[in-house]
C-alpha cells in the first residue's frame, strides 16, 4: 500500500483578534491534498508566534506551557494516523479529526453488553440453549452488579476497565458472599470470560482479564443409592400427593438414567414400541443432543 502523505501545522489568524489582543492557534491537518482544520484551546499574543517554527517564542511560563501542549497535539495527531494506517483503515483529515475530539469513541459497558448477550441467548432457547443455561447467564451478571455496587459503588463498569483485579474481586465475592464452591464459581467465570473474549474480539477492551488466571475443577465424589435405600424410598407412604409425585419422578430418573431437564421434557411421543410390543423411551438427551433409547422394563424389585 502506498504510504499516505500526512502534515500537521499550526498557525494563527492576525485577522481574529480577541479583545485581549491574542488570537486563537489553529490546526490544520492534511492528508492528499485534503484538509480540514481546528480552532484549539489556546490562545497567543501575534508577536509571540513564530510561523517558520509553528511555536510561541516567549519564555515565560505560559508560552512554555503553549509549546508543550502542541508538541503533545503533534505527538497524538501521528500516533492516530499510525494507528488507522496499521489497522488497514481508509485515513482522511476528518476522520483524524474526530478521532482527536474523542467523537470516535463509544464507551462500551460490561453490564449492557453482559444484558445483551444474555437477552440474544435467550432468543435462542430450544434451539442452542437450555433455559437451565440462561438462568445461569443470568444469575452470572446479578451477582457481577452485586458486587460492582457493594465494593465500587458502579452501576456500571466501562469495558475496558474489566481488570485483572475485579476479576479476583468477583471470584471472591462468589466464595465469600455467595458460597459457592469451586466448580460453581469455575462455570459462572466461563461465563464472565465469554463476555470479556466478545470483547476483545470487537477492541472494545486491550487487555485480556483473565491472564494467568486458571482454574482446576476438583473431583466430586458422588454416593450411589443402593438397592436397599431404592426400596425404603419406593415404600415410603406420604401424606402429602404433591411429595409421592416428587418421589416417583426421581425414581423414574433412577431407574432410567434421565436427568430431570430431560424428564422434564418428556411427551408422549418420546414413547415408541418395538416389533415385540416393547415400550422404549427414545428421546436426544438436552445437554448433549445425542439420541437415547431406554427400554421401560418392571421394576427389578
Amino acid at each position: 500500500m502506498k504510504r499516505q502523505t500526512f502534515n500537521v501545522l499550526f498557525f494563527i489568524r492576525k485577522t481574529k483578534l480577541k479583545k485581549s489582543g491574542e488570537t486563537p492557534i489553529m490546526l490544520r491537518i492534511t492528508i492528499e491534498g485534503q484538509l480540514t482544520e481546528l480552532q484549539l484551546k489556546r490562545d497567543v499574543m501575534p508577536t509571540q508566534w513564530n510561523q517558520a517554527k509553528e511555536r510561541c517564542t516567549g519564555k515565560d511560563a505560559t508560552s512554555m506551557e503553549i509549546n508543550r501542549y502542541l508538541e503533545s497535539v503533534k505527538l497524538r495527531l501521528l500516533d492516530i494516523h499510525r494507528e488507522m494506517e496499521d489497522a488497514g483503515k481508509f485515513i482522511n483529515p476528518m476522520e483524524v479529526k474526530r478521532r482527536f475530539l474523542g467523537l470516535n469513541e463509544k464507551h462500551m459497558m460490561f453490564f449492557e453488553v453482559f444484558q445483551e448477550h444474555n437477552d440474544k441467548c435467550r432468543e435462542l432457547i430450544g434451539k442452542d440453549y437450555a433455559k437451565v443455561t440462561i438462568s445461569r447467564f443470568d444469575t452470572c451478571l446479578q451477582y457481577f452488579k452485586e458486587m460492582a455496587l457493594k465494593k465500587y459503588h458502579l452501576k456500571d463498569i466501562p469495558m475496558k476497565e474489566i481488570s485483572h483485579a475485579i476479576i479476583q474481586d468477583y471470584i471472591h465475592f462468589l466464595k465469600s458472599k455467595k458460597n459457592l464452591q469451586e466448580n460453581t464459581v469455575i462455570r459462572y467465570m466461563k461465563v464472565v470470560k465469554k463476555i470479556t473474549n466478545m470483547a476483545l474480539a470487537n477492541d472494545w477492551m486491550e487487555k485480556d482479564p483473565f491472564i494467568n488466571i486458571r482454574f482446576h475443577e476438583q473431583e466430586v465424589h458422588k454416593e450411589f443409592l443402593t438397592k436397599e435405600e431404592l426400596e425404603i424410598m419406593q415404600n415410603k407412604v406420604f401424606d402429602v400427593p404433591r411429595l409421592d409425585l416428587v418421589r416417583d419422578i426421581f425414581l423414574f430418573q433412577c431407574f432410567t438414567g434421565l436427568a430431570f431437564i430431560d424428564v422434564s421434557e418428556l411427551k408422549a411421543e418420546h414413547l415408541v414400541s418395538d416389533n415385540q410390543g416393547n415400550l422404549w423411551i427414545r428421546k436426544a438427551r438436552q445437554k448433549t443432543k445425542v439420541m437415547c433409547n431406554i427400554p421401560l422394563l418392571d421394576i427389578p424389585f
